[in-house]
């Protein structure tokens, strides 16, 4: 339909493309078996390629890495806005776990790249509304101590009813804060 002749062996059609936007349609998702293929200098080019063309229209989705230095599979699945990052596969069942030890489904959750809310790959257990009803099973460790009887325990509830003041909580607060200033200045 498109004037091009296709041998009949060919799997796939590869488009070299150079620019990522709107106006670059092969820089955004083809739904069927044409490929854009850019070219790059070194492996950080291509991580910037990469996190262009998810922002443009795949954040939170997947990506595939095809490499065998750890150290640039860890950049990759550190710095891209993706859920799900397959190595050494094809993303198409990579993706939704076939070939790879991801939960397998055909819906994919993007995460909060994609504004999902969950970046999982969606099964039977997210159309569930699942009620817990959990007991405790430990106390808080707390520097504080006690309360000494049951006027001082009453007093602690203040006006919130949370068991705890408001000036409580903010002692705490400047606590932890002083606590993580100091192991900073370390």
């Amino acid at each position: 339909m498109a004037g091009i002749s296709v041998p009949a062996e060919a799997r796939v059609l590869i488009a070299e493309e150079t620019e990522v936007g709107l106006e670059h349609p092969f820089s955004v998702e083809k739904l069927s078996p044409v490929l854009a293929l850019y070219t790059v200098a070194d492996w950080q080019e291509g991580c910037r390629k990469c996190i262009e063309l998810l922002e443009l229209g795949g954040l939170g989705h997947t990506l595939g890495i095809h490499c065998e230095d750890m150290a640039v599979v860890e950049a990759f699945g550190l710095e891209k806005p993706a859920s799900r990052i397959v190595v050494g596969a094809g993303t198409t069942f990579g993706g939704i776990g076939a070939t790879t030890g991801i939960m397998p489904s055909m819906t994919l959750g993007c995460g909060s790249f994609g504004n999902n809310i969950t970046s999982d790959n969606i099964g039977p257990q997210h159309l569930l509304n699942i009620k817990r009803v959990a007991f405790g099973i430990r106390d808080v460790a707390s520097d504080e101590p006690p309360a000494a009887n049951a006027k001082t325990a009453n007093a602690l509830q203040g006006d919130n009813g949370l068991g705890i003041t408001r000036d409580e909580v903010m002692s705490i607060v400047r606590r932890v804060l002083s606590e993580i200033q100091a192991k900073a200045a370390e």
